[in-house]
């Protein structure tokens, strides 16, 4: 169940990039995918020094890290219901709820839990911001990441362990194989 939704996420994120590179080569005109991101007017304040080719393959990364995170509780949803359609409506109240959140909620605090922020990370990396961690000044963009990364990491855990030891528990939203 991993492994497929995985390369569904995959080929969706490849298609985005594709679309990322139509809509950077339309928007900005740009010559060359070695020019300095900060060239760009709106990425001037940028703290990024990397060439737009490599901001675009960022972008593409950040997005598969944002959809593998919304997969996951896709994942886990459907390992603790086996019902066909409300694991869907379940993931689908979900991530509009996050993608909501991300458009009209102007809380940092909020949109560093949010993988949505990932999705559209041209936001993230447009202007210099540093977080104080413990009188540590750290890149806004790294908590995103980091948080995202651990989500993912528990996503996954939780739908292995719920798919290994639900069968042994008697869980009242799994079906056993004899009720069918």
């Amino acid at each position: 169940k991993l492994s497929a939704g995985t390369i569904a996420i995959c080929i969706v994120t490849l298609i985005f990039l594709l679309e990322d590179f139509l809509m950077f080569t339309y928007l900005y005109h740009i010559s060359g995918l070695s020019q300095p991101i900060y060239t760009l007017p709106s990425f001037f304040y940028s703290p990024l020094t990397v060439s737009i080719g490599t901001y675009i393959l960022m972008n593409a990364v950040l997005k598969l890290l944002s959809f593998l995170v919304l997969g996951g509780v896709c994942m886990v949803v459907s390992s603790i219901v086996k019902n066909e359609i409300l694991p869907f409506c379940c993931s689908f109240a979900v991530t509009l709820i996050l993608v909501l959140t991300d458009a009209f909620v102007e809380n940092r605090v909020v949109s560093v839990f949010n993988p949505v922020t990932l999705f559209s990370c041209g936001k993230l990396f447009k202007e210099f911001q540093v977080v104080d961690i413990m009188g540590t000044p750290v890149y806004a963009f790294c908590l995103p990441i980091i948080l995202a990364v651990l989500e993912l990491i528990l996503f996954s855990a939780a739908t292995i362990l719920i798919s290994n030891f639900a069968p042994r528990m008697k869980c009242r939203f799994r079906r056993r194989k004899n009720e069918i």
